[in-house]
């Protein structure tokens, strides 16, 4: 039985005999008599089967193979992580997962099982003449996973490849040979052993002949790369997970690429530029693209049903949500999730889809409610339609449709030349494309390019999971190498850039690299972070930096760069450069840095003594109404430069961009990035230009801590040492608590915000009794002799004294790119309330009153000035004192801000931060008198807030007396551009 359905124009598919018997022009008629039709369509298949062009399977028109996975023995699913995580092969699927054939695809076709004698499989992938399949299965439970092929009856069963470690994603290529992922670079290139998240071993592109022959690795990424199919025109594309760094916050971005079969051409085809997870695509019979968008693994490889029409990867425009009632994030979700399309060449979709909330349990109670069963996809209503296969004992994956399908052309492998150990790469104009506006990149402004090889961490390295659970991991994401997400690197070399912004390097083959374009100090002002490679005698001709694959090369002229040879950058890795914090900055840290920033008065706060001893950092991470413990264990240099993983900028670097880092502009003497002077660090005794570049180089590199490869003679915590630190610090956490901040701190703050406790503000006996209720839930956490001492804390803290609620505020500007940062504007050269200026988006800029009743003090521009991105405003107050005298000055605010006094620039902070209650406090000298007060508030995105509060002491809990804050109606010279100058009182940059 065959069956014969119309679908609706909008899928863009058509239901044609010759797509389905793979050739021919003839297009079946659908108007003339049933009987009519269904003998022509009887003597059609009767002249395919004969002439060869459709396989004979036992008396079956058609067929399903998917992997059927038994539900665990207490019902829950028996899926754990897929092959796109870091948990693959081994841990992928649960023992008894079966290859399984349904004939014909509906509820009552005979179902048969073709892996009897196999421990797991999973992936299966069809021949293009239909006949057999490729799988990756474990025949024992000792076994890994290897590559293996039988009939599509499960007969003539043959193992392909052997001691490949663990491999996942077979697929037939058009030329006979197989293409799949796999570990087998493990043991060819050690220095590349772990992913990014230094979980597992990262599985990468191999293809060897169709007898396991002639195995040759053709991708290169520090994670991995898999989910391997091919193209019409005979690319392959596949999903790769470009984590490098601090991409969408720690998860990176799985994403599509293309290449050639023997690993050239490699370019990113969609969603490079978007975080997320996508995976399972597969190209449909009129060229576009079918996938899954999910969120990672939370959903069991889950989400939403997607298309994508070829074109420019970055326009939105290519992207298409098949299923709208489909949430990605959350358990809620009323469409269900979808997996593993597989379309079928006369138009229809197999989908895999669970009407249950498919979201791992432990996120969710009702996780284990998932229930993947295969379904036929309705185009017209946009759901799942009629049901193929859905057992409730099993989770059904995988599937495929036993079909012939047009073979691909051959690609030939004409760019490799294997005696060759480099490749060229030539770039038109390295100014194309560059679309991070705040590199504010000019013409002429890039001189050179970085080339840059990343690996991973060896097996035997010892700062591999060397710590008890949670140590060495400062959050999510971050590698045990460093408090960043970055990786280890090494510096193969730098080239010129032309005037037009070409240039053409020859660069190590089958090497893992990126590049950065520098500017005139050596700092990078773009980082590729993607990453790619050239095979051996590969000649790559790219037109710039992220420009838009849907624009054609200038060709009125011949690059510069072109008409010399390329520069050659062939260093053997033992000659490529590392820059490690431990060997290389420590020394200059303590000779230069230390006599100001010690342990016993630190100048703003930073200290960055005792480099040659490592301590324990405890790390709250609120989030699901739970707290999460991390611990790092550096340096205290190492620790109080830097910041957690999650946060996207550090304390004072911003891990991969140096001209980002006010730790750079104070060593520098000049924010590169706003164009403006800053404080020069240190001020007496700076550091010589060679110092100074290196810390740069550092920063752009990724900030890492060990940044040597393999094992090293320089500080290290080693397991031993590493818990000896922890229980060091579970003793001290553990004893009683004299001092009401550590008390407050410790028993606090580590699970709650204290941000939270001052938006509360409560009086002393509601504190009491809330400190006693968790001293009850917390036994063993909060001494009852603590229990005064932390509520009588925080009733201090959260006092309204002190607070500034008189403003006067002015805006929006703009502050593009960083615009009004650089900008001296009005209000700044000159005090006038009743002036009016040309503000952002064509709006008017005008000064207004506002008296804040609001029990927290907080300012809030949006809810005066709307809430524009980009934008820059003004707030201004007179202080009053009846008497000179030094005050602290606590000062809350989001994104950035420049405080004057009287005239006088006092503090600039121009790191992006978020909001948080006195973040910077800084000690003023207030004349007799009336004090002007002005700041300049700048916001990039989301919250836009000030809060300003005076104390008499550095004690948060002693406001100042007799001050208080007015709005005097007196004109006067407010700061002017003289003011702006690095001699001016910046403590913090």
């Amino acid at each position: 039985m065959v069956s014969v359905t119309a679908y609706p124009a909008e899928a863009a598919m058509e239901t044609k005999t010759s797509k389905a018997a793979r050739g021919g022009n003839m297009t079946m008629s659908m108007t003339t008599h049933p009987l009519t039709r269904i003998a022509a369509l009887q003597v059609v298949l009767l002249l395919l089967l004969l002439a060869g062009a459709l396989p004979l399977w036992a008396g079956d028109a058609e067929s399903v193979i998917f992997v059927r996975i038994p539900n665990k023995p207490d019902g829950k699913p028996g899926i754990y992580y897929e092959p796109f995580m870091y948990h693959f092969g081994r841990s992928a699927h649960v023992p008894g997962s079966q290859l399984v054939k349904l004939s014909p695809p509906r509820p009552d076709g005979k179902l048969t099982v073709l892996s009897k004698d196999f421990f797991a499989v999973e992936e299966p992938e069809l021949s293009w003449d239909g006949k057999k399949i490729l799988f990756a299965g474990r025949k024992t439970r000792q076994d890994g996973w290897e590559v293996w092929e039988m009939n599509v009856d499960g007969s003539s069963v043959r193992q392909i490849t052997h001691d490949m470690a663990d491999v996942c994603s077979p697929h037939y290529l058009p030329d006979g040979r197989i293409v799949f992922s796999s570990t087998r670079h493990v043991a060819m290139t050690p220095e590349r052993n772990r992913d990014e998240y230094d979980r597992d071993h990262a599985r990468l592109a191999h293809r060897c002949d169709a007898d396991g022959k002639n195995v040759e690795q053709i991708t290169f990424n520090v994670s991995s790369d898999s989910e391997f199919i091919v193209l019409s025109d005979g690319r392959l594309l596949f999903q790769s997970w470009q984590h490098h760094g601090m991409r969408f916050h720690t998860s990176g971005a799985s994403a599509f690429f293309t290449m050639n079969p023997d690993g050239t051409g490699f370019l990113d085809f969609w969603g490079n530029h978007r975080g997320g997870f996508r995976w399972k695509q597969r190209e449909l019979p009129d060229g576009r693209v079918v996938f899954i968008d999910s969120v990672f693994h939370h959903c069991y490889g889950g989400g939403q049903l997607a298309v994508i029409t070829p074109g420019d990867p970055d326009d939105p425009k290519t992207l298409e949500v098949l299923t709208p009632d489909v949430k990605k994030y959350g358990p809620d979700t009323p469409g269900g999730r979808y997996r593993d399309p597989y379309p079928t060449q006369d138009g229809r979709l197999l989908v895999v889809w669970s009407p249950k909330p498919a979201w791992s349990g432990y996120r969710n109670p009702d996780g284990p409610m998932v229930k993947y069963g295969i379904y036929w996809f309705d185009f017209k209503s946009r759901k799942a339609g009629e049901p193929v296969y859905n057992d409730p004992a099993y989770q059904s994956l995988n599937p495929i449709f036993v079909e012939t399908r047009p073979t691909p052309p051959v690609i030939p492998d004409h760019a490799i030349s294997r005696e060759k150990k480099t490749g060229t790469l030539l770039c038109l104009n390295a100014y194309l494309g560059q679309t991070d506006k705040e590199a504010m990149i000019r013409p002429g402004q890039i001189k050179k390019v970085r080339i840059i090889e990343g690996f991973g961490i060896h097996d035997e390295d010892p700062f591999f999971r060397t710590f008890p659970p949670g140590i060495g991991y400062s959050s999510f994401g971050s590698s045990s190498n460093s408090i960043s997400n970055f990786e280890q690197k090494r510096i193969v070399g730098e080239v010129p850039v032309r005037e037009d912004g070409s240039f053409y390097v020859e660069v190590p083959a089958d090497t893992v690299l990126h590049w950065q374009t520098l500017d005139e100090n050596g700092m990078a002002l773009q980082d590729a972070l993607t990453w790619a490679w050239v095979r051996p005698g590969e000649h790559r001709v790219c037109l710039g930096c992220h420009e838009r694959r849907t624009e054609t090369p200038d060709l009125s002229h011949i690059p510069l760069a072109a008409l010399d040879p390329p520069v050659k950058l062939d260093v053997p890795p033992d000659q490529r450069k590392t820059v490690d914090f431990r060997r290389d900055l420590t020394p200059i840290i303590e000779a230069k840095c230390v006599r100001c920033h010690n342990d016993r008065d630190p100048a703003a706060g930073l200290d960055l003594s005792h480099g040659d001893e490592l301590v324990y950092l405890r790390t709250a991470i609120r989030g699901d109404g739970a707290s999460l413990i991390r611990a790092a264990v550096f340096n205290r240099a190492y620790l109080h430069l830097s910041a957690p993983a999650n946060a996207k900028i550090g304390k004072y670097i911003y891990p991969g961009m140096a001209r980002k880092s006010p730790l750079i502009w104070r060593l520098y003497g000049y924010s590169f990035l706003y164009d403006i002077p800053v404080q020069r660090c240190p001020p007496d005794k700076p550091l010589t230009d060679e110092e100074k570049a290196l810390f740069a180089v550092w920063v752009d590199l990724g900030a890492q801590w060990d940044n040597i490869p393999g094992p090293d003679d320089y500080p290290s915590y080693s397991r031993a040492e590493s818990a000896k630190l922890a229980r060091a610090d579970d003793r001290r956490v553990k004893a009683l608590q004299k001092d009401p901040v550590q008390a407050t701190q410790i028993r606090c703050g580590e699970c709650h915000s204290l941000n939270l406790a001052l938006v509360q503000r409560k009086p002393l006996p509601d504190w009491r009794k809330t400190v006693e209720a968790m001293a009850s839930k917390r036994r063993s956490w909060i001494h009852p002799e603590e229990i005064d001492l932390i509520a009588e804390h925080l009733a201090k803290i959260t006092a309204k004294d002190g607070v500034l609620r008189q403003w006067r505020i002015c805006g929006p500007f703009d502050n593009t790119g960083g615009a009004a940062i650089r900008t001296v504007l009005p209000p700044e050269k000159q005090l006038d309330f009743g002036s009016v200026y040309p503000g952002k988006a064509k709006r008017k800029a005008r000064w207004k009153e506002v008296k804040l009743d609001d029990p927290t003090g907080v300012l809030d521009f949006r809810a005066h000035f709307g809430p524009p991105r980009n934008a820059t405003g003004f707030a201004y107050t007179v202080v009053s004192s009846d008497r000179p005298r030094t005050v602290y000055l606590r000062i809350s605010g989001d994104d950035m801000f420049e405080l004057w006094l009287n005239g006088k620039k006092v503090l600039q902070r121009l790191m992006v931060q978020p909001f948080d209650y006195d973040k910077d406090v800084v000690p003023v000298r207030l004349e007799r008198g009336d004090n002007r007060l002005l700041l300049k508030v700048h916001n990039f995105n989301g919250p836009w807030r000030l809060r300003v509060r005076v104390t008499e002491t550095a004690d948060p809990a002693s406001p100042a007396a007799n001050v208080s804050a007015s709005l005097s109606e007196f004109v006067t010279a407010g700061t002017r551009a003289a003011d702006r100058s690095p001699d001016a009182d910046t403590r913090a940059p």
